[in-house]
């Protein structure tokens, strides 16, 4: 499965928010320096879908990214 993910480094809060089934708007505290940004959402994309790996597929410097979950 696809999703798509908007991401805001260096944000006050962290928040996750799931808008529909493919689309997904993160705030996270990390800088978007040092793929510090790209780790920590990965981190919580895995912790709302337990059991599946999490890849990054697109956007790797852009903040808008497309994410593979599941095999």
């Amino acid at each position: 499965m696809y999703i798509k993910v908007h991401v805001f480094p260096g944000s006050r809060d962290e928040s996750f928010n799931k808008e529909c089934d493919d689309l997904i708007i993160v705030h996270t505290k990390e800088p978007a320096e040092g793929n510090r940004a790209n780790k920590r959402v990965i981190e919580l994309i895995t912790a709302n879908y337990p059991g599946n790996a999490v890849r990054l597929v697109s956007g790797h410097q852009s903040p808008h990214k497309i994410f593979s979950i599941g095999d």
